[in-house]
């Protein structure tokens, strides 16, 4: 059983180790799909949890910082408008913002952490090796997710 779970040994035949000469693809390395199927060596693909990881947390992280980013600015806008009219200063506008780009960078390393070491797990107990786009997919389907859940809290707020 140790042969076939040996993804940091130096006896390379085993069904979940990295090729020989294997290096951990830099961050993106999004690659044409299409490709895989003509030339699956040449691919990117992960192997070790950690990447898994590091690559949801990366891109989780870029889509929550645009997505709660752009809803903390509209925020500040909004407040900033509202502050003006009253003749208050903007600086809680701009905490406003800063507030929903720690939310969102709160979520995405919790998220990221159990969407990423789940996926390893499964695609170690698959003897799988992960394409470089299923941390990307993971992390859109992270943020629909977010999205969807808001949709219910803001309309019971207005």
């Amino acid at each position: 059983m140790s042969r076939l779970w040996a993804p940091h040994s130096r006896d390379h035949d085993s069904v979940l180790s990295p090729p020989k000469g294997y290096v951990t693809p830099p961050f993106p390395s999004l690659h044409n799909p299409s490709q895989d199927f003509r030339n699956r060596r040449n691919s990117p693909q992960l192997y070790y949890s950690k990447d898994i990881f590091f690559f949801t947390l990366y891109w989780t992280l870029i889509m929550y910082a645009a997505t709660y980013g752009l809803c903390g600015l509209w925020a500040a806008v909004i407040s900033c408008r509202s502050s003006r009219r009253k003749g208050r200063s903007p600086v809680p506008a701009l905490l406003l913002l800063l507030l929903f780009l720690s939310v969102g960078g709160v979520s995405a390393v919790l998220g990221s952490a159990v969407v990423g070491y789940v996926l390893a797990a499964v695609y170690s107990v698959g003897y799988f090796t992960m394409s470089t786009w299923v941390p990307f997919l993971w992390a859109l389907v992270q943020t629909l997710i977010t999205i969807m859940g808001s949709y219910s809290t803001i309309v019971t707020l207005l």
